[in-house]
């Protein structure tokens, strides 16, 4: 038997799929992919993934913020051997512009700060109309060092700062990061019926295995320390067992969550909105629904699942009622 599994296999190069519950995805995403928009559009269309699962689209203020961060605790040593540090400091976040300080802090051995001066100046212009003689509506940054601010000798290490910006800047304008990958990535493997195991781990049931075998497809070609490998698991009843303690481990955390929402919206608003309940009704749906295609998959029992279920029907019931009471 086992030399005919391992010929089959040879020949093969995977488990048949009637013999699988499904596959447990493990990823990672570099942090800075170096994919841009256009190229991820494309290779989503080439392996037939959904559209409306591509990233949201880039914005340049967000690069913006996060490439002035990026500079934060860069330091070096003054010829007196004092440590000059930088921070950046939002000054004004306005309809024309957000404007940012990049501010030198000096201190000593015993970490007393001596100085603290603004020694360059960070602007992005939004996308409003233009005023006469200004750079408002351009969407374009401007960094400029204040060398009146600082001493000679800080000025190189200023300016080198002020040019890792500008190039962190041009890499985030371009290129998606690598939290935007994993935010879309999770999304995607939980709108596949997907149980988070940990953090980059997940069981997704066979029925999605074309899915989830392009997804890693995508993930593997990009490569550079952004990867996928998916684990087939046999359907065994061992298995079974582990899926579904797995998944109502999720489901009731999902339901005792959707419960104190409940709670939440009945103690803190006056009125009760039928959009509020419906959204939270919808949620509660959706639960069932995936605990019966899971009940389906494992032919298992789903009790820890449904006595979750029935107490926050119980509170979705309260909240409808009030909701009607308020009505009347």
């Amino acid at each position: 038997m086992a030399s005919k599994l391992k010929g089959y296999l040879s020949e093969a190069g995977e488990l048949p799929r009637d013999i699988l519950l499904g596959h447990v995805g493990i990823y990672a995403i570099a942090d800075n992919p170096t994919i841009s928009p256009e190229e991820l559009e494309k290779r989503y269309a080439n392996l037939g993934l959904d559209p409306k699962r591509l990233p949201n689209s880039i914005k340049p203020i967000n690069a913006f913020e996060k490439a002035t961060q990026s500079i934060n605790g860069t330091n070096w040593t003054m010829a007196d051997g004092t440590t000059a540090t930088l921070l950046c400091r939002e000054v004004v976040n306005d309809r024309g512009a957000m404007t940012r300080h990049l501010v030198r802090e000096v201190r000593d051995g015993a970490n007393v700060r001596l100085r603290h001066d603004t020694v360059a100046e960070l602007i992005f212009y939004k996308a409003v109309a233009k005023d006469a003689g200004r750079d408002e509506g351009t969407q374009v940054p401007r960094f400029t060092a204040w060398p009146h601010a600082m001493a000679d000798e800080e000025l190189p290490h200023v300016q080198e700062a002020l040019l890792a910006i500008r190039n962190a800047y041009a890499q985030m304008t371009q290129f998606y990061d690598g939290q935007a990958l994993r935010r879309t990535v999770r999304s995607y493997m939980l709108a596949l019926d997907g149980i988070e195991l940990k953090g980059s781990v997940y069981f997704v049931p066979v029925e999605q295995a074309d899915t989830v075998e392009k997804i890693a497809e995508l993930l593997n070609d990009i490569g550079n320390g952004t990867e996928m490998q998916l684990m087939p698991l046999v359907d065994l009843p061992k298995q079974r067992t582990w899926v579904v303690e797995k998944f109502q481990t999720e489901s009731v955390e999902k339901l005792k969550k959707l419960a104190g929402e409940c709670n939440r919206v009945m103690n803190t608003r006056k009125t009760i909105t039928g959009d509020a309940y419906l959204k939270l009704k919808n949620e509660y749906d959706e639960v069932l629904a995936q605990a019966t295609r899971y009940q389906k998959l494992t032919k298992g029992s789903m009790d820890y699942t449904a006595g979750a279920a029935e107490f926050a029907l119980d509170v979705l019931g309260e909240l409808q009622t009030r909701m009607i009471t308020q009505e009347d």
